[in-house]
């Protein structure tokens, strides 16, 4: 893992780190909410396509980046024109997982001269939309509804998080079933601990991803150009297969997978 910041034109650092081949074909990975740069899936890709350049940017207020309080979706991709710029990378490829789903969206809309193609991996959809934001699970609502209406209780259990990582991988490990528990060695759970220590540095990356969420997208998805994969679980409580089927059917190159 190669890591790195930028500084953009306002004096905030942005912040990435890189994995494989720094020649290969560029893919940029949006992590979820929260997220790092240091998402293990980073090494996962890199153990099985090691000639991809393949760059985990972390968004304001998450890891090493500088927050950029009631960001919106035009600020991002503001930020993430300037960010492939300086890293000179004219075109590449996007993916995005869960919370990371709506700031790959709006850079299709935006720099579509630029995106390749992109990945919407179990993508959260416009919770504007209030049928879509009911069928969410019970703590992903609450939290999102908190970022908007009570953000103090964000801050506080992103202090509890960053305070113990331990415990919180801990807690997230033992509810898992027997079976996933014995997927899980001790790599991959140091891995999710050092994601849950970055992530977890400033409570304002989340805080602005909930309010994102919930505020109006101004994206038209019918002009978005660019071509969309879409992958999403049949069974996902959290994050539900409808986000995927209402975003991916308004977008005219698009494809939906379903994965049992």
């Amino acid at each position: 893992m190669r890591e790195n910041t930028i500084t953009l034109k306002d004096g905030r650092k942005l912040s990435y780190a890189e994995f494989g081949d720094p020649k290969g074909p560029v893919i940029i990975y949006f992590h979820g909410t929260p997220g790092a740069r240091n998402h293990p899936i980073a090494l996962a890709i890199e153990g099985v396509a090691p000639f991809v350049r393949f760059i985990m940017v972390e968004r304001p207020g998450y890891g090493l980046s500088d927050s950029n309080d009631g960001r919106t979706l035009e600020d991002w991709n503001n930020d993430f024109e300037e960010f492939v710029n300086q890293l000179d990378i004219p075109h590449f490829c996007l993916a995005a997982a869960s919370g990371g789903a709506p700031f790959a969206l709006a850079n299709c809309y935006f720099m579509p001269e630029r995106i390749k193609r992109a990945a919407i991996i179990c993508g959260v959809g416009p919770l504007a939309v209030e049928e879509l934001l009911e069928k969410m699970g019970d703590t992903e609502k609450a939290w999102i509804k908190d970022s908007m209406h009570n953000p103090g209780q964000i801050i506080g259990n992103v202090a509890k998080i960053h305070a113990d990582p331990h415990g919180y991988v801990q807690g997230i490990f033992n509810s898992l079933q027997e079976e996933n528990q014995k997927m899980m060695s001790p790599a991959v759970v140091e891995a999710f601990l050092n994601l849950a220590f970055e992530s977890s540095k400033s409570p304002y990356g989340m805080i602005d991803d909930g309010r994102t969420f919930l505020s109006e997208w101004n994206i038209p998805f019918e002009e978005i150009s660019v071509p969309i994969q879409f992958w999403h679980g049949d069974q996902d409580s959290n994050v539900p297969i409808s986000h995927s089927e209402y975003v991916s059917s308004r977008i005219p190159h698009s494809n939906l997978i379903r994965m049992d």
